[in-house]
């Protein structure tokens, strides 16, 4: 405002005597005075002018700079509701233009309770602030922080009036302090009203033009919608000529299912990134519960911020958040005042959305409901022919079903569209009305594909899950199920668990019938959870009564082909049975034809054993990963009563019957076998009695590690089946008894050509003695002790020279026990390598190890029920000992590659010119095989110590060789006798038999005059002497009882005492340890230790 001064005028005296330089200063003001009114003047002119914000910037701008020593323009306007203040026109310095934060101002919305703005809103006059002040406050706007980082020091701002009401704020900005004068608080009042003006006119006019444009849009978009025909025409006129209006980055229609209160997906338009994410699909096709708490107003469009609306739980909430989702923009789509769906804008920007943008989105939200509530009655239109058309098409289809497959694709083609069914599956219940199994799913391209190797198990015979297959049973329309509910069970069916696994969130099951009889259950699986209720259920029900007569016809003519094949399959059967011979020969069959018939794992046949009450296996039929079990064969050779709860109860029954493990297992005399295929995974097994005649031989098993899989249906076949086993069964047993009684005439018969064999090398043998010459004493203590153990089945250890003639000692004992009438066998141990005395004793199968070309009988077994005399018994290897050993302990052998063992009951007799005691004490001998052949030790004497006995064996050997070389040698003359008496005779007998035979070849007379004695080292002889020292049976007594009376602490009778132990009487104990010279001190050595 001018200064009024200005206009006074001065008087006389005061002119005289003014200064000149004050008349200037005057002049500049008046001047300055008369400019701003006439920039005052024009502003007003100008004003009338202004019709948009850059009009203020062309126009008002350079005035206003003219007034006011300012450097920024700031006109800011309260919204409706008074509580933010939005800037209109900014205008700042260069500085400022090139701030980031600084440029933010312009498009924010400031509070108006911030300390600043409230202070000029209550002020009735222009206020000017200092910005370093305001700074200082407490809690300080941040807007002025920036104002002071980009140079501006102080502010003269007023608020802006329009009738009364407030209406904004106009503020001016300077870098400088002190910039504002009252003089320019009385400029900015009287301009205040002009610029409210000013205001006012350019929201008009901005109104206008956006109710043009908006305008303009809407009839675009109008043109465009009535276009529509399809849901894809929907989302390209929202992708293209929406989105050139408003700025989202994405958008989706919704259709509204009044009887859930829940929404669909129905069109949309998303960026490449969200559609490519593997989540996508599914969101689509989810069904989401309508919330109503944002949308109370269905004509106002509602802004949600994705933070907030996360908590909601919403997967497709979370899906938009996680892919770049931070707000959108809803509006309810409506017909009349029915709800038909949603219509959604979302942005990847905060506050993105602007009024006109939600005006617009309201005013084309009227069109989109046309446009949408018209395509869904054209689906509608379109689904009811479609449906029509289907029906008639497949009641056509249905007439030429023959099979599976036929069912099949008519389903695929037809009905999954129909029905938007995403996967199915048929089961057919079994003739017991009880379970049920799989008769036929989807094998096109579905989730079974990934699992299909599972199908066959999860739909076997299983039993009715109660609350799941009875509820569908007793049900006339389709039952829908909620998958996750299910999954809440304590019991879970697999084939649920298998749907879960999927993914498959909601299943539909429906009864298929033919009469009042349920013959099946067809379950789909929905495209989407939720939707089942959309579908036409009468035309569902229609469809399932044609697809029950095809499934009766399909099972019908499957019924009669599987008779016929079974005919001739048993026909078959018979033929090959009719050429079985062998186990091996039952077994080919069984695994040839029975697998044609039967998906089983396991077979076996039984055969029974009435005297003891018992059974075996006789054949078996296994999977490998259970004949390769540790416990397979202790399981498939074992003997079982017949009364174990299994064989029991199938020869009760009289024909086939299904058994369940589980059930069986429970039988306190369940056998061993049982347990052993429960545990490696067999579940059930059929079972049927094999007889010949009436009698009963055995029983046939099929054993299944699927439960259930075994019907009633298959019974008959069963037991036709048994009654040609039982054919096979008898021959093969009878094939075998034959085969075993001609092994036994075979095993006779080699053991006879043995004996024979071995009788002619015995008797050919060079000690063929008649008897045994002597007559000294040393002979005849040996003659006693023959005449003792002759009779007894006890085994005598010979020991003795080389020569002196155990081999005759051992046939003498022989020859005068109980089995005289039998042969003694002979085995020289000395005289076979280590690598056939095995064979020699025990025999060998044939095959059993490389040349091993006939099966062969040992010894053991040529001597059972006589005497077997083993010579050179020391020279045994360590291996053989312990074979030997066993032999005469367990009293039985094994062949060398045989499976079983033979009893044998021979005597034994064995020799040696070791001294074995010493070659115990040496680890040469094993002592427990010592003292098993020390029973009863019979010590030849060597011939330099029976020299009385030597003319009588001189006189023997001479009259035997001459007679062989055809001489007639009558004696030997005295000398040589002489000279045989004081021969010390190292060879022994066998040395002088050879001497005489040598002797009388070279004799040309009838008397011996001259004999050729060796010479030997007296030294060697004694060492021979020493090295056949052995034990006497006293010697052996008394070490035993003083043994026994040690380990009794000394005690002879009473509990625990030694006659107790050794089991015999305290008068006959204390007699022998007087007799064999026991100390007492002796009977405590251990314990004094």
């Amino acid at each position: 405002m001018p200064n009024r001064s200005v206009n006074k005028k001065p008087s006389p005296k005061s002119a005289s005597v003014t200064d000149p330089s004050n008349k200037k200063k005057d002049r500049i003001n008046l001047e300055n005075a008369i400019t701003e009114k006439d920039i005052l003047l024009s502003l007003n002119n100008d004003i009338a002018s202004v019709k948009d914000k850059k009009d203020i910037l062309k126009i008002i701008h350079p005035k206003l700079k003219m007034l006011f020593n300012t450097d920024d323009i700031f006109i800011c306007c309260l919204d409706a509701k008074n509580e933010t203040l939005n800037p209109i026109v900014r205008v700042g310095g260069k500085k400022r233009n090139s701030h980031p934060d600084y440029e933010n101002i312009l498009s924010s919305h400031f509070p108006i309770h911030d300390g600043f703005i409230d202070t000029i809103l209550n002020s009735k006059e222009p206020l000017v602030f200092d910005i370093d002040k305001v700074n200082k406050l407490p809690n300080p706007p941040g807007y002025m922080k920036i104002s002071k980082a980009t140079g501006l020091a102080e502010t003269l701002s007023t608020p802006l009036y329009h009738g009364g009401d407030l209406l904004g704020i106009l503020t001016f900005w300077s870098e400088k302090k002190n910039s504002f004068t009252d003089h320019h608080k009385q400029l900015i009042s009287q301009i205040a009203d002009h610029i409210s003006i000013l205001i006012i006119n350019i929201l008009a006019y901005e109104a206008i033009k956006k109710n043009e444009t908006e305008n303009e849009i809407l009839l675009l978009l109008s043109n465009k919608i009535a276009s529509i025909r399809n849901k894809e025409d929907l989302s390209h006129v929202l992708s293209t000529t929406l989105k050139a209006n408003i700025n989202f980055d994405d958008c989706a229609v919704t259709v509204y299912n009044k009887a859930r209160n829940a929404y669909n997906i129905y069109s949309y338009h998303v960026a490449k990134k969200r559609q490519e994410n593997p989540l996508f699909k599914q969101i689509i096709l989810t069904e989401y519960p309508l919330s109503d708490n944002n949308l109370s107003n269905p004509h106002t469009p509602v802004v949600i911020d994705m933070d907030k609306l996360i908590k909601s739980g919403n997967s497709a909430v979370s899906f938009m958040r996680d892919t770049g989702i931070k707000e959108l923009a809803i509006i309810k789509l409506v017909d009349g005042n029915d709800l038909i769906g949603l219509f959604v804008l979302l942005s990847e920007q905060i506050k993105s959305f602007t009024q006109s943008d939600l005006h617009i989105m309201q005013r084309v939200s009227y069109q989109i409901s046309i446009a949408v509530a018209k395509l869904l009655s054209n689906e509608e239109i379109e689904r009811r022919e479609s449906e029509k058309s289907l029906l008639l098409s497949i009641s056509n289809d249905m007439a030429l079903v023959r099979g599976h497959e036929d069912l099949a694709k008519i389903i695929n083609q037809k009905l999954k569209k129909l029905f938007s069914i995403q996967d199915y599956t048929i089961v057919a219940l079994h003739e017991n009305k009880l379970t049920y199994g799989s008769y036929l799913y989807d094998q096109e391209d579905t989730p079974y594909d990934k699992k299909r190797e599972y199908l066959e198990t999860l739909f076997n015979s299983f039993k009715f899950e109660e609350g799941l297959y009875d509820v569908v049973l007793k049900s006339d329309e389709p039952v829908v199920f909620d998958v996750d509910e299910i999954m809440k069970r304590k019991v879970v069916p697999g084939h649920i668990k298998f749907f879960n696994s999927l993914g498959i969130r909601e299943i539909v099951g429906t009864t298929l019938r033919i009469g009042n009889d349920a013959i099946g259950i067809l379950w789909i699986q929905p495209e989407k959870a939720n939707c089942f209720d959309t579908v036409n259920q009468n035309v569902f029900k229609a469809v399932c009564s044609q697809i029950s007569i095809a499934l009766a016809n399909i099972i019908a003519n499957e019924d009669i082909q599987r008779r016929q094949e079974e005919k001739e399959i048993l026909l078959l059967l018979s033929n090959d049975i009719a050429s079985i011979r062998s186990r091996a020969d039952l077994l080919g069959i069984i695994t040839k034809q029975l697998k044609k018939l039967f998906n089983y794992n396991d077979a076996s046949i039984i055969i029974l054993n009435k005297k003891d009450k018992t059974y075996s296996a006789f054949v078996l039929d296994m999977e490998e990963r259970r004949t390769s079990h540790e416990e397979c064969l202790p399981n498939s050779i074992g003997t079982y009563p017949i009364a174990d709860g299994i064989c029991d109860a199938i020869l009760d029954a009289g024909q086939p019957i299904i058994l369940k493990y589980r059930e069986v297992l429970k039988h306190p005399a369940a056998p061993s076998w049982a347990f052993f295929l429960h545990k490696t995974g067999i579940n059930e097994m059929v079972c049927v009695t094999l007889k010949d005649g009436k009698d009963d031989i055995g029983a046939f098993f099929l054993h299944s590690e699927t439960e259930n899989y075994f019907q009633e249906y298959q019974l008959n076949l069963i037991q036709g089946i048994g009654y040609q086993l039982s054919a096979a069964l008898s021959n093969v047993l009878a094939n075998e008894k034959i085969a075993a009684q001609l092994e036994e005439i075979n095993h006779y018969k080699s053991q006879l050509e043995e004996e024979n064999i071995y009788l002619q090398q015995q008797i050919e043998s060079a000690y063929n003695y008649s008897e045994i010459i002597g007559s000294g004493p040393a002979i005849q203590k040996v003659f006693h002790l023959i005449s003792q153990v002759s009779f007894a089945n006890s085994t005598v250890l010979i020991l003795g020279e080389t020569g002196t003639g155990k081999e005759l000692i051992a046939r003498a004992i022989h020859n005068a026990s109980p089995r005289k009438d039998r042969l003694m066998v002979k085995v020289n141990c000395a005289a076979l390598p280590p690598n056939l005395i095995e064979s020699e004793l025990f025999g060998h199968e044939r095959g059993s190890f490389t040349g091993a070309t006939d099966r062969r009988i040992g010894k053991f077994e040529l001597a059972n029920h006589s005497t077997l005399f083993l010579d050179e018994i020391g020279e045994l290897s360590p291996e053989i000992q312990v074979k030997l050993l066993r032999a005469l302990q367990e009293k039985e052998i094994e062949r060398i590659g045989g499976k079983t063992t033979i009893k044998i009951d021979v005597r034994i007799i064995t020799a040696t010119n070791r001294n074995l005691q010493k070659e115990v004490d040496e680890g040469n001998f094993r002592t427990d095989l010592f003292y098993r052949l020390n029973v009863f030790p019979i010590t030849l004497p060597a011939l330099r110590n029976r020299k009385e006995d030597i003319p009588a064996l001189a006189e023997y050997f001479v009259a035997k060789y001459s007679r062989i070389a055809g001489k007639k040698i009558r004696s030997l003359s005295k000398k040589v006798m002489k000279e045989l008496m004081g021969y010390s005779w190292p060879g022994n007998v066998r040395e002088l038999e050879h001497l005489i035979e040598r002797t009388v070849l070279v004799t040309e007379v009838d008397v011996i005059k001259e004999i050729h004695l060796p010479v030997l080292e007296q030294s060697k002889i004694k060492n021979k002497e020493d090295n056949l020292y052995t034990k006497t049976i006293q010697e052996n007594e008394r070490e035993y009882i003083l043994e026994v009376l040690k380990q009794c602490e000394g005690r002879i009778f009473g509990k625990n005492g030694a006659a107790e132990v050794l089991g015999v009487p305290v008068s006959t104990l204390n007699s022998k340890i007087k007799k064999l010279g026991i100390k007492k001190e002796k009977m405590f050595t251990n314990s004094a230790k």
